[in-house]
C-alpha cells in the first residue's frame, strides 16, 4: 500500500486558508448568495458544484442529471416538509481554488441550506476543509479516495461521502482479476492511472486485492499520466515494450476514452488484457462507441450503473426513467448524486426541520432503499463511524459489443468486502 501516497498532492491547511482568502478577496457576492430572511414556505436551497468544462465535464453533467432527477421527483410530491427544493449548479472548471471559493461563499453567506460537492477528489479534499472551517454540511458525491473518510485524522463531522471509497470498490475488482488471471496464467501486469490521489489510491487498492488472490502477479511498472493528458502514446509504447499480460487502468471519463482510442490504433487491446474499474458506465460507453465505431469486446470492467446490475426492478425503472428524461443513459456519477439527494431528503424528514445539526444527527446510521442498493434488501447505510455509504452494488464483468455491453457479471459479497476493509484499516492504524 506504499503507492497510495506516492506523488500525491494535497493542500495543507495553511495553503487552503490562503487559497480561500485569495479566492474571495475583492469579489462581491453574487445575488444568489445575499442573506435571506427565514420563511417556512421558502424553498430548500442547495448549491451543487462540479466540473462543467473540459474533458472532465461528463462528471458535472452526470452530477447535474442525478440531482435534477431527485429534485424533480421530490417537488412533484410536494417537496420536503412542504418546501420545494431548488438546486443551483456552478462550475469549478476543475480548479481547487474555484471549488473552495464557491463553497466558501455559499457557506459563509448562509444563502443556501446545503452544499453538494460533485467534484473529483482533487477538489473535494479542499472543499471538505470549508465544511470543517465554517461548520457547514457538505455532501461529497463523487470523491472515491479512501483516506477521505477512512483516515480518522481526516474525519469531519460536517462532511458526508456518497461515492464508494477505493478500498471498498476495488475489493471486487481485484478478486475478480485474480481469479481470471490465475486461470489464464496472466502474471505480468502494468498499472496506469491519473497522477493524483484518486488514481494512486485505485491502483494501490486493485494491486492489493489482485495479489491477495493471485500472489504470483508481478507489477512491472506503474504509469502516471496527468489528468486531461492529450497524448497517451508514450505510455502505450511502454506497455507494448514491456510485453505484459494485463493492464489495469483507473483512468476515467474522457481520459479513459482517449486511452482506449489511442491504444486501439496500435492494436494494444489485442496484445494485452485490459481491466478498468469504471468502463461499464455509459459516460464512457457512449463516447467510446463514437470514437471507436463500436464498443470493444473482451475488456474486463467494473460498472456502477447498468440496467442488469443490480438486477432489480427499482434499478431498472430508475435507469429507464433517467434515460428517458435526459436522453442518455445514467452513469455511476448520476447514481451517486441521486443517492446523495435521497439521503439528504430522508435526513431532513427524520430531523423534522431544516437545521444542520439536526440533519447531521439524522444522517448517522441512516438507512435508505435506493436503486444502487445491493439485493435483496437494496438498502444503503450511511455509516456513522466515518460518514461513508456502504452496501451499494459492486459489479464487474466482461464487455460485449451489444447493449447492455456487459456479461458474465460478478458481484462482490459485502461480508467479504467489509472484512477486507477492516484488515486494511488496522494495518494503517486507522481502526483499533
Amino acid at each position: 500500500m506504499e503507492n497510495m501516497g506516492k506523488n500525491k498532492k494535497k493542500l495543507t491547511r495553511r495553503e487552503f486558508i490562503k487559497a480561500s482568502a485569495s479566492g474571495i478577496g475583492g469579489l462581491a457576492l453574487s445575488s444568489y448568495l445575499m442573506p435571506r430572511t427565514a420563511s417556512a414556505q421558502k424553498p430548500i436551497k442547495i448549491l451543487a458544484i462540479s466540473i462543467f468544462t473540459g474533458r472532465a465535464a461528463v462528471l458535472g453533467l452526470a452530477t447535474k442529471n442525478g440531482l435534477t432527477m431527485w429534485q424533480d421527483e421530490v417537488n412533484q410530491k410536494g417537496g420536503i416538509l412542504g418546501r420545494k427544493v431548488e438546486i443551483e449548479f456552478r462550475d469549478t472548471r476543475g480548479k481547487v481554488e474555484e471549488a473552495v471559493r464557491l463553497a466558501r461563499e455559499a457557506a459563509a453567506s448562509k444563502q443556501v441550506d446545503f452544499i453538494m460537492d460533485g467534484c473529483s477528489s482533487r477538489e473535494a479534499f479542499a472543499v471538505k476543509e470549508v465544511a470543517r472551517d465554517l461548520k457547514f454540511l457538505i455532501f461529497a458525491l463523487q470523491s472515491k479516495t479512501t483516506e477521505f473518510t477512512a483516515d480518522p485524522k481526516m474525519f469531519n463531522p460536517y462532511s458526508f461521502r456518497i461515492a464508494g471509497p477505493a478500498i471498498l470498490d476495488l475489493y471486487g475488482g481485484g478478486q475478480f482479476a485474480a481469479e481470471i488471471s490465475k486461470k489464464n496464467g496472466w502474471k505480468k501486469w502494468i498499472m496506469i492511472g491519473p497522477d493524483y490521489a484518486y488514481g494512486h489510491d485505485m491502483v494501490s487498492s486493485f494491486t492489493r486485492f489482485l495479489k491477495v488472490g493471485f500472489p504470483e502477479a508481478e507489477i512491472q511498472t506503474e504509469l502516471w499520466p496527468k489528468l486531461d493528458e492529450p497524448d497517451f502514446t508514450p505510455h502505450i509504447a511502454k506497455i507494448i515494450g514491456a510485453k505484459v499480460d494485463a493492464v489495469f487502468s483507473s483512468q476515467w471519463g474522457g481520459d479513459l476514452v482517449a486511452l482506449l482510442q489511442q491504444g486501439a490504433v496500435y492494436g494494444l487491446w489485442d496484445k494485452v488484457k485490459l481491466f478498468v474499474n469504471d468502463l461499464g458506465d455509459f459516460t464512457v460507453i457512449n463516447p467510446a462507441i463514437k470514437a471507436l465505431g463500436k464498443f470493444p469486446e473482451g475488456i474486463y470492467m467494473g460498472t456502477r450503473s447498468n440496467p442488469v446490475t443490480p438486477d432489480t426492478k427499482l434499478n431498472q425503472d430508475w435507469f429507464n426513467n433517467s434515460t428517458k428524461k435526459f436522453g442518455t443513459e445514467p452513469s455511476g456519477w448520476d447514481n451517486q448524486a441521486y443517492t446523495g439527494g435521497l439521503f439528504l431528503g430522508r435526513a431532513i424528514e427524520k430531523a423534522g426541520k431544516i437545521d444542520q445539526d439536526a440533519v447531521i444527527k439524522a444522517l448517522k446510521g441512516l438507512e435508505i432503499v435506493a436503486p444502487w442498493g445491493t439485493p435483496p434488501s437494496q438498502k444503503l447505510i450511511m455509516r456513522a463511524r466515518d460518514h461513508t455509504v456502504i452496501h451499494y452494488n459492486i459489479s464487474w464483468g466482461k464487455t460485449i459489443s451489444k447493449y447492455p455491453y456487459v456479461t458474465d457479471i460478478y458481484t462482490a459479497s459485502w461480508k467479504d468486502v467489509l472484512k477486507a476493509e477492516e484488515e486494511f484499516l488496522k494495518e494503517k492504524g486507522w481502526l483499533k
